[in-house]
């Protein structure tokens, strides 16, 4: 029986070290990322940390950033406002949002009849967050205009998060959901006038 204890102890206490190794590796990707980037001159105008890693833009420079620490999913990413060909917001498995370059193909009054639940929670924006309880996931899916790699995808909530944070997850998602359709549409308007 004691020794039954012993390898469990062992085992839970093996867990937090290696949890806490990963978070510190995840920690340092960030850091050195967005030192590269102040480096580099850009500065910050909106920025969002998650526990997957975080979404910035710099509205001067007019370019996007997606810095992606999970362990498994490390990269850096730097999109100019232009390469921007559609955002999707993923619930789920289940798109409850898209707005592209040419037109919004799905929108909130959509996203509620179309997709149930998961709908009616970011197709409607905002709204009660006491009904969210059952979401796994949340996505942001930005299609850029690169041949080799044409789809970005950002982690907002995950297995990974802890439950209490979903609303706030939410929340963050809409935003920058809605921040990046106005980008979409800014984009769109000055390629217009010229």
């Amino acid at each position: 029986m004691i020794y039954i204890v012993g390898i469990i102890v062992v085992a839970i206490i093996g867990f937090f070290i290696l949890g806490s190794m990963g978070n510190s590796k995840q920690k340092s990707f960030e850091s050195k990322a967005l030192q590269q980037l102040a480096s580099n001159g850009n500065t910050f105008t909106k920025q969002t940390k998650t526990d997957y890693g975080i979404i910035a833009i710099d509205e001067a420079k007019r370019k996007l950033f997606l810095i992606n620490s999970e362990l498994t999913n490390q990269e850096q990413v730097e999109i100019d406002f232009e390469d921007i060909y559609s955002c999707e917001l993923i619930v789920d498995s289940q798109s409850v949002f898209r707005k592209s370059t040419a037109r919004t193909i799905l929108g909130s009054a959509v996203g509620g009849s179309a997709f149930g639940e998961a709908g009616a929670v970011i197709g409607g924006l905002s709204g009660s967050y006491k009904e969210h309880k059952n979401i796994k996931q949340i996505d942001l899916k930005i299609v850029v205009k690169s041949i080799s790699n044409p789809t970005r995808k950002f982690k907002f909530y995950g297995s990974g998060t802890n439950s209490g944070f979903l609303s706030m997850r939410i929340k963050e998602a809409e935003e920058w959901k809605d921040t990046i359709a106005i980008i979409i549409d800014d984009v769109d308007s000055r390629s217009k006038q010229s």
